[in-house]
């Protein structure tokens, strides 16, 4: 859902409707690569970080 400013002044709320439905699987491969290299460098921290806290 989006919602978006109309008319001149702007003072008009429109809700839009996006289906994305059709191209969920495409989405999703296209951040695929980005969400997992931001996993691996949050887990990869946060193990640095316990392991630091139990030496």
């Amino acid at each position: 859902l989006v919602f978006r400013r109309t008319g001149k002044q702007r003072s008009s709320i429109e809700l839009v409707t996006v289906d994305i439905s059709a191209d969920t699987e495409e989405i999703i491969n296209n951040y695929l690569p980005d969400i997992n290299r931001k996993f691996e460098e949050f887990f990869h921290r946060e193990f640095s970080n316990v392991l630091s806290l139990a030496a």
